[in-house]
């Protein structure tokens, strides 16, 4: 898949126009925004990089030797079915909270007894 084929793919599969861009085939509606994913090749090595933007900064997740390999990548992370969101019992919770709070203890402990070493 090249990404000509690539964005006929993303818009037959319902996938937003605006949230991406690949690189010299379609431009998000503001490619820089934050969560604006990109497919791009770099000029100078030939790699192919997948990424996204946020906060003004482009963020590379993933190099690709091939537009192809770049391709399937790109179209499978923005196709997949979500993943199910796993939900805890209360004594999961309870458990989560109660070890947070022990961890919370055991800091401040050390961090007393630092200071208390340091005098400071």
């Amino acid at each position: 898949m090249d990404r000509f084929e690539l964005r006929d793919a993303l818009r037959e599969a319902g996938v937003q126009d605006g949230f991406y861009t690949l690189d010299g085939v379609h431009e998000a509606d503001r490619p820089h925004a934050d969560g604006t994913v990109f497919l791009e090749q770099d000029p100078e090595s030939g790699e192919w990089a997948t990424g996204f933007w946020e906060r003004a900064k482009r963020h590379v997740t993933r190099r690709f030797a091939t537009e192809a390999e770049g391709c399937a990548s790109f179209h499978e992370q923005l196709t997949r079915p979500p993943q199910p969101v796993t939900q805890i019992s209360d004594a999961e919770r309870a458990e989560g909270v109660r070890r947070s709070r022990e961890s919370e203890r055991e800091v401040r402990a050390m961090l007393a007894r630092k200071h208390r070493e340091h005098g400071d």
